[in-house]
């Protein structure tokens, strides 16, 4: 049992030599007695911060996709994280050492560099706490939340991508092998793969949209509800279209969860006028998207039987916590 931050030798150890540099943009990245870094970007700066607070395998590498995927959402390229980890006095530096190895691996695949933070053992935490505030820059500046009525609302791959990862996290290897078969062990296993939306979001840089939204806590009616809102206008859609895999029906159905109201991660939605073009860019690039309703301007969400969507803004992942 310990509490307080780690001492120098850990910190060196256990997150600061696990670090790369990749951005010349980062003129001073994270090191013991630094302060702040010092970041050099042109244009639009733009700013995140997201905390993984759910129990699942890989909180690094999940804490930089999230907050990634706000940057990507937002027609951005994501320049540099600053990620702070708490964790119970129960913990240890290895646990410590796995997280950040597990964001820096994540960082490097997305061209991110960890440019400092914060790591501390307390007893105000039952268990790890990972926190990230990323920076990057716009690339692209649109009109957001200026769909036309009748434009379609398109989502890409499936719901409750990050939902099925955080559900097999909480259960045993053999009740999980028992619940899935082998083929659904395998794609969930590839599950992660799935959680950055940047192929999306490259695409829809050439691509004439209205709204985007990218789907994380509440699901894919929670982030209906807050494009609709947030833009003034309303929908009608048709809750049978969003796709959902059957791995992810199986284990939301074990745990009671409505996989269209709990956290999506790896999902995007967007309005166009012209889906059936979108959708085949998506498609081209190994991205699955499809239609599942349209742009209203009744200020309402209506189900396909035409009754209004009621959505509470607690996800249902908070179910098992």
């Amino acid at each position: 049992m310990r509490s307080g931050k780690l001492s120098d030798v850990e910190l060196n150890e256990n997150v600061l030599s696990l670090l790369g540099k990749r951005r010349k943009e980062v003129l001073l990245g994270a090191g013991i007695g630094i302060d702040c870094a010092v970041l050099n970007i042109d244009g639009d700066l733009l700013m995140t911060s997201d905390p993984i607070t759910a129990k699942c395998r890989a909180p690094g590498s999940l804490a930089i996709d999230i907050n990634a995927n706000d940057i990507y959402a937002s027609l951005g390229e994501p320049i540099a994280a600053e990620i702070i980890i708490l964790a119970p006095i129960s913990s240890s530096t290895s646990v410590i050492k796995s997280i950040m190895e597990d964001a820096e691996r994540r960082a490097s695949e997305l061209n991110i560099d960890i440019v400092g933070g914060h790591t501390e053992f307390t007893d105000a935490v039952s268990r790890e706490i990972v926190m990230v505030t990323m920076v990057g820059r716009k690339i692209k500046k649109l009109p957001f939340n200026k769909p036309k009525e009748g434009d379609s609302i398109i989502v890409t791959k499936y719901a409750a991508i990050e939902t099925s990862l955080i559900l097999a996290g909480r259960m045993a290897f053999d009740e999980l092998n028992s619940l899935l078969t082998t083929e659904e062990l395998n794609i969930l296993g590839n599950l992660g793969d799935m959680l950055s939306i940047k192929k999306e979001a490259q695409i829809i840089l050439n691509s004439e949209v209205g709204a985007v939204h990218d789907v994380t806590e509440g699901g894919i009616f929670g982030a209906v509800r807050e494009m609709c809102q947030g833009g003034g206008f309303g929908c009608i859609i048709d809750e049978n279209k969003v796709p959902v895999l059957t791995l992810t029906k199986k284990l939301c159905d074990k745990f009671n969860i409505n996989p269209l109201k709990s956290v999506s991660s790896g999902s995007m939605i967007l309005t166009a006028s012209e889906p059936e073009k979108i959708i085949k860019a998506f498609k081209r690039k190994g991205v699955s998207a499809c239609v599942i309703g349209k742009i209203t301007d009744n200020k309402k969400i209506i189900g396909a039987g035409g009754e209004e969507i009621v959505n509470s803004e607690k996800d249902e992942i908070y179910k098992i916590n």
